[in-house]
């Protein structure tokens, strides 16, 4: 583990750029933050249910999850965090962990511990209002997470979740041509969309024959994206980007 701040400050910057104004000297504040890199293994537990984190944790690079885990030993997964999340920014204010937060790929997290945090968001009042505009928009992911497992047809529920993973991996620049990292296995979606795995074999054979979404070498590769999302009746207002996601080149909202 070592002290440096350099990739973790150009990640979040892309992040609130895209949510919100950044002024002219918040790259620097930004740069301020300082943050210990840490590597870790997909499936590693990040923040467990019912610890106590003394640190919140920047996601770098990869892709973690948010779960729950039933007491007939089933999981849940609540949602996913992409670069520049902070998704344990509320530990800042709650001291016990309610579920899990865990890598579903390799990831390179910015661990900042809470009295850093706390000075720094002290000292910068622009971007803390960004970091809670950004919590906030994680609470209206939840809701639509909550539609989208409770009313959605299965081909809609899966097509829904690329759906928002293709446009925010593309907010903060990781698209290309349309392709995306997909680390995701068929087990993981099972349990982030509330079917079986032999049902969401069947919907991505779908997608996969009617050339809409194709998934290999842990990559998703849009290939119609129109169709892709119609069968969603995918809005991505929810999502709450800076002009509506108009900067968006190859999954545009509008």
């Amino acid at each position: 583990m070592m002290l440096h701040h350099q990739p973790g400050s150009q990640m979040l910057a892309r992040k609130l750029a895209n949510i919100g104004d950044l002024w002219a000297e918040d790259e620097a504040a930004i740069a301020s933050l300082e943050m210990s890199l840490v590597n870790v293994a997909e499936g590693h537990v990040i923040a467990a249910e019912g610890s106590n984190p003394r640190h919140c944790c920047l996601i770098i690079s990869g892709l973690a999850c948010r779960y729950k885990i039933l007491v007939d030993g089933k999981r849940q997964i609540m949602s996913f965090h992409t670069p520049g999340d902070f998704p344990d920014f509320y530990s800042l204010h709650v001291d016990v962990m309610d579920h899990s937060l865990a890598a579903a790929a390799p990831c390179q997290l910015g661990l900042v511990p809470h009295s850093t945090f706390r000075n720094w968001v002290r000292q910068h009042p622009h971007l803390a209002n960004l970091l809670w505009r950004d919590t906030l928009i994680d609470g209206s992911m939840f809701r639509e997470w909550i539609v989208n497992v409770g009313r959605r047809t299965g081909l809609r529920r899966i097509s829904h979740l690329l759906c928002e993973l293709a446009v925010r991996l593309e907010s903060v620049g990781l698209v290309d041509q349309s392709r995306f990292s997909f680390p995701l296995t068929q087990s993981d979606l099972s349990d982030a969309v509330g079917l079986s795995v032999v049902h969401v074999n069947r919907v991505l054979q779908e997608l996969k024959s009617q050339n809409i979404v194709l998934l290999q070498n842990r990559e998703a590769i849009v290939l119609d994206w129109h169709k892709l999302r119609g069968i969603a009746q995918f809005d991505g207002s929810y999502l709450h980007l800076k002009d509506g996601g108009r900067s968006l080149r190859y999954f545009r909202l509008h």
